[in-house]
Formats: C-alpha cells, sequence, structure tokens
C-alpha cells in the first residue's frame, strides 16, 4: 500500500511543477516579447541618431550596429530604402539625395525664420524647406514635421513657441 501512496504523491508533485513549468514557461514569453520591443525601440533610436547625426556613428551601441542595424547600409530595419515610405504613408518628397547633417539643418531653419519674422509653424518651415531646394534645403527623413522638430528642439537657438507646433529663434539667436 505504500508504494501506492508513494507513486500517488509523485504524481500530484509533478502535476504541480508542471502547473508551475507552465506558470513559468509563460513569464519567460512575456519577458521575450518585452525584450524584442525593447531591442526594437533601441533599433529606432539608433536609426533616428543615425539620420540625425551621420557622423556619430560610434555612439551607436553595438548591439544594435551592424546586421542588425541596416540603416549603417542605407535602409531601415524594416528592410525599406531610407526614405522609402511603408506602405499606408506619404512618399519621401523627391529630390532627398542624402542624409542631412544636424548643423545644416539649424543654419537653414535659423535662415527661414529669420526671413520670417522669427516665429513659424513646423508645418510652414518644413514648406520652406522642400520650397528652398534650390538653395540647396532639403527636408530631412521622410519629410514629415516631425523630422524637422526634432532637429529644432535638438537645438540652442530655438524654442517652441505659445502653441502646438510653432517654433521661434530664442533671444540670443534673434540678435
Amino acid at each position: 500500500m505504500a508504494d501506492r501512496e508513494f507513486d500517488e504523491e509523485v504524481f500530484r508533485r509533478l502535476g504541480q511543477l508542471d502547473v508551475e513549468a507552465m506558470g513559468i514557461r509563460a513569464d519567460i514569453d512575456g519577458l521575450s516579447q518585452q525584450l524584442e520591443r525593447i531591442e526594437r525601440m533601441g533599433r529606432s533610436l539608433a536609426e533616428a541618431m543615425l539620420v540625425a547625426e551621420p557622423g556619430r556613428a560610434s555612439d551607436v551601441p553595438k548591439r544594435f550596429r551592424g546586421g542588425d542595424l541596416a540603416t549603417i547600409a542605407g535602409t531601415t530595419s524594416d528592410g525599406l530604402a531610407m526614405g522609402q515610405a511603408p506602405a499606408g504613408h506619404e512618399p519621401a518628397p523627391t529630390g532627398r539625395a542624402r542624409r542631412v547633417a544636424h548643423s545644416e539643418m539649424v543654419d537653414w531653419c535659423l535662415a527661414i525664420l529669420a526671413e520670417n519674422g522669427g516665429q513659424m509653424h513646423v508645418s510652414d518651415i518644413r514648406e520652406a524647406l522642400h520650397n528652398g531646394a534650390d538653395r540647396g534645403w532639403m527636408v530631412p527623413g521622410q519629410g514629415h514635421d516631425s523630422n524637422v522638430s526634432v532637429h529644432l528642439a535638438r537645438a540652442d537657438e530655438f524654442t517652441r513657441g505659445a502653441t502646438r507646433g510653432m517654433w521661434r529663434l530664442t533671444d540670443r539667436s534673434a540678435s
């Protein structure tokens, strides 16, 4: 009789361990998904960094360089060519032949804002950049307002205006 009780206890305990193992597997799956999301965010940040300042590729963490970060080769992590919009998004404006350096964007936006009273909406700045192709200006990234705002936000020469999307020259750069 003792052997039967022992066997029942072993099977009961094995059942408990199996339930615990299923819970651990579910935890691992959830953590794996979180890690994948974090890796994608890291690649996206690295891509943004390379687009904003291509000369700072050495600042990109090693795990996001090379095969995982195809931006160095001119494509995004989605396999799209730089400037190629994913399905359902508006295409990049024509004439975008190269990446735009942050210092160039700052100079161009300083000129645009100085010529237009020192304060403009980001959409108007983007449009002025697009229309300034004859001056060598170009719209960064995929040509969206956010691509311009990133450069404006990083520069000390600009500050946000009182309403959404408005940018103005700082007092220091206006003089």
